[in-house]
């Protein structure tokens, strides 16, 4: 189990080294970026998407129903264990130019592993979710 815990953190730190991650906007914080990621996943992960579409900033919300996000995780992943790993990095979107950090995490499931990805603008509102 621990070498493949290390191999999940060594998989998200290649992917920062490798330039996929940037630093976080100016005046975010990484640890809070963290465990608001964190608690996303656990929240999807765990059965709890009315509570995740809760936290979507009011335009991306309007995009979605709590149907969309329920449907992020395959029935076939089994049922939620832990945390992997996680990690946090910066991003632009391309086309309007905003800022955003992404907190990709490593989930353990009952039948593998899922990274679920979370977004969230300088105000700490989430901005999308990407389950992978």
């Amino acid at each position: 189990m621990k070498k493949r815990k290390l191999a999940a953190v060594l998989c998200l730190v290649v992917l920062v080294l490798s330039g996929c991650g940037q630093s976080l906007p100016e005046g975010m914080d990484k640890k809070e970026v963290t465990e608001a990621g964190e608690q996303v996943a656990e929240l999807l992960g765990t059965g709890e998407s009315d509570a995740v579409y809760d936290l979507f900033r009011d335009d991306v919300a309007q995009q979605l129903s709590p149907e969309d996000v329920a449907a992020l995780v395959p029935e076939s992943a089994g049922a939620w264990k832990e945390i992997a790993a996680s990690e946090a990095m910066g991003r632009t979107d391309e086309d309007s130019g905003e800022e955003y950090a992404l907190v990709m995490v490593i989930c353990e499931f009952e039948e593998g592993r899922v990274t679920i990805s979370a977004a969230f603008d300088r105000e700490m509102e989430l901005i999308g979710v990407q389950v992978g």
